[in-house]
């Protein structure tokens, strides 16, 4: 898929340094209205085998808890997860939620509501071809949400998988014109989506909704670029994992206990003196 691609941003690698986080630490304190976004699974969780696995634990809810609980402090999980799992997960919360890489939100104490009128008739007719190439690769699996079929393949053979995945997407390019389609290649999964719907959206939506002096977003994977590109050049855009990235620093793989620990440090200094 396309890429929007920003003059004023390139994709590069480099990495959150002691200096540069203890800046970020400063900026949040100093800030009089903070806004956070965060990805969910590969930032706050690391992959699993099957989605369901990816449950929150006691520490990741006391920590967004915390940091939610601070003055001037709007967090919002933008996920490529359904709205039913994240509210089921994460709807205790005092935080906003957007799911299906924004294809819905919730504000606080609002009920859910589509971001847009998208159209989903598209797939049946995609399932099929889905239902194919499951049939083709012992281990994947399709998951379904409202507007996107997710073909996963992290529990299938890797040696297999390669030359399957490849005839996947030649297959399902020949769709993307004619039905409004777009394919997005995720981490050992790939998704076939309404047209329009992206992280990028999401945010700018909560950008001129909330107007903050500080903006944090943190991410892994593609779906979080179009976030990343959509943010201003003063926000602190971070990238887990060490691909290059239109986000303004990187985390090494595998970083969740990192991430963690950085928004447990905001919440720590925001109350040292």
């Amino acid at each position: 898929m396309d890429t929007l691609i920003s003059s004023e941003k390139e994709m590069h690698t480099r990495y959150l340094s002691g200096e540069v986080k203890q800046q970020l630490l400063l900026d949040f304190k100093k800030a009089n209205r903070r806004l956070i976004f965060l990805d969910y699974d590969g930032t706050l969780v690391p992959y699993v085998k099957y989605p369901h696995q990816a449950k929150p634990g006691e520490k990741l809810l006391a920590t967004l808890k915390h940091l939610s609980d601070v003055s001037n402090t709007e967090v919002v999980i933008i996920s490529g997860r359904d709205k039913a799992i994240l509210q089921e997960w994460l709807g205790s919360l005092d935080i906003e939620l957007a799911a299906e890489h924004g294809a819905w939100r919730k504000e606080k104490h609002r009920d859910w509501q589509l971001s847009a009128l998208f159209v989903n008739d598209w797939k049946p007719e995609i399932r099929s071809v889905l239902q194919q190439y499951v049939n083709r690769l012992p281990g994947a699996f399709i998951e379904e949400k409202d507007f996107s079929l997710v073909w996963h393949y992290r529990a299938a053979d890797e040696k297999s998988c390669a030359m399957i995945k490849n005839d996947f997407l030649n297959m399902m390019r020949k769709y993307v014109d004619d039905m409004n389609i777009e394919i997005l290649q995720g981490n050992t999964v790939i998704e076939v989506r309404t047209t329009g719907v992206n992280k990028g959206t999401a945010g700018k939506y909560w950008i001129e909704k909330r107007r903050s002096d500080f903006i944090l977003a943190i991410g892994d994977d593609r779906t979080d670029e179009d976030l990343f590109l959509a943010l201003p050049q003063t926000a602190y855009t971070i990238k887990v994992g060490t691909p290059p990235s239109f986000a303004r620093y990187n985390l090494l793989d595998n970083q969740q206990p990192v991430v963690i620990e950085l928004l447990e440090d905001l919440v720590k200094n925001e109350y040292t003196t």
